[in-house]
């Protein structure tokens, strides 16, 4: 049996999937911008735990809006900071 690249990416699930599209969404912003290193932490929490369904709901609400790379970053920070949603 063979399964479509895009139905499955590993630990952070579908491609499609809130946690896969905000990590490569904010690893690529990390690589051209560089970031502080509470960004950073953040970025591995989402990689390494699954997400809170608060962060699950506020993150693809960002998404869906397509809002920018700062302000997504900016929403990621707050939820690892504030309660640590994203662990």
């Amino acid at each position: 049996m063979q399964l479509s690249s895009d139905v499955l990416s590993g630990g952070l699930g579908r491609k499609n999937g809130v946690r896969y599209r905000t990590y490569i969404q904010l690893k690529d912003y990390a690589k051209t911008r560089g970031t502080e290193p509470d960004l950073e932490k953040a970025i591995d929490a989402i990689y390494k735990n699954p997400l809170r369904e608060s962060a699950v709901d506020m993150l693809n609400f960002q998404l869906r809006r397509q809002v920018s790379d700062e302000t997504l970053a900016a929403t990621v920070l707050n939820l690892y900071r504030d309660d640590s949603r994203l662990e």
